[in-house]
């Protein structure tokens, strides 16, 4: 038996890639048609106003709050693929993803003004929110001074050439990678996300909620676009919230559970969730410390 104790890599399609190849199965060539990563980090300066405004019997009761944010946008980096491949006869690896970055030498990227605003109805036992996220934003990247790594590396068995550490002025680039990378990084501003939720607590100890998010546009924020959920409250004790919830995002699944302790001003909140998504699975976690009233 050859080489028996060697694990069989297979692509999507279960075509042989590597490994064992036995008398069986063929070699494959891929496509990093989704090679590709987003990142950026800002700052949010806020202020809110909200104010009960309308009571009408038997109807509930209703409100509204509008909210003004100044948001500073520190560095952004954006890479995609453009025709990276891995072929199997013969054997060669051709990396080609170029990656465009704001300016490395200063804190401040972008700037601009941003408007949100809610609505809150509770009536009975029920309460409804909507709100509405960048109704207006001017926020925009400085494109001045963008730079860009070529991110480059082939293989083919016996030679290889790499160029994956190079920061360059975006101006180097070709006229068509110019123009493409900086469409990336001026089309990653924030885009407009409607959220509606809702609550039940009928029950006693127990509360029931569920809420939708959608996001019109890929745009700075990097989750996913949908998101759906429902989830409970149960209360055994009062002051230890037992928690759970079922969300449907862009492309998979999460659950979540978690447990808090109340104390009167002290409160500490516990959680795991396990992510579904895109034939992935990954867990995580959180704790939390906060004060103020529950």
């Amino acid at each position: 038996m050859r080489n028996a104790w060697l694990q069989r890599i297979t692509d999507s399609d279960g075509q042989q890639l590597g490994g064992n190849a036995g008398r069986t199965g063929s070699a494959s060539n891929f496509a990093f048609d989704d090679l590709k990563l987003d990142a950026n980090a800002t700052s949010t300066i806020a202020a809110s106003y909200g104010k009960k405004f309308l009571r009408i019997p038997l109807a509930g009761e209703f409100a509204f709050g509008v909210t003004g944010k100044y948001i500073i946008g520190h560095a952004m980096a954006s890479m995609r693929d453009n025709g990276s491949t891995l072929t199997s006869n013969p054997v060669s690896v051709s990396l080609d993803a170029p990656m465009v970055l704001t300016d490395t030498s200063t804190a401040m990227n972008g700037s601009g003004f941003g408007i949100d605003i809610g609505a809150g109805w509770s009536v009975g036992e029920f309460r409804f929110g909507a709100a509405l996220q960048n109704v207006l934003n001017t926020f925009a990247w400085k494109t001045d001074d963008l730079y860009y790594m070529p991110v480059r590396a082939a293989f083919n068995g016996t030679d290889s050439d790499a160029n994956i550490e190079a920061i360059l002025p975006l101006s180097s680039a070709s006229p068509t990678l110019q123009e493409e990378l900086r469409s990336r990084i001026d089309k990653s501003t924030p885009q407009p996300t409607l959220a509606l939720g809702g609550a039940y607590t009928g029950f006693p100890r127990l509360t029931l909620s569920a809420d939708l998010r959608q996001r019109f546009g890929d745009g700075l924020e990097l989750g996913p676009k949908t998101h759906i959920g429902v989830g409970a409250e149960f209360r055994v004790i009062p002051f230890v919230p037992l928690r759970a919830g079922i969300t449907s995002l862009t492309g998979g699944m999460r659950y979540s559970t978690g447990l808090g302790l109340e104390f009167g001003v002290v409160n500490l909140q516990a959680s795991v969730m396990m992510l579904q998504s895109s034939g992935r699975s990954d867990t995580g976690g959180g704790f939390t410390v906060s004060f103020g009233g529950r």
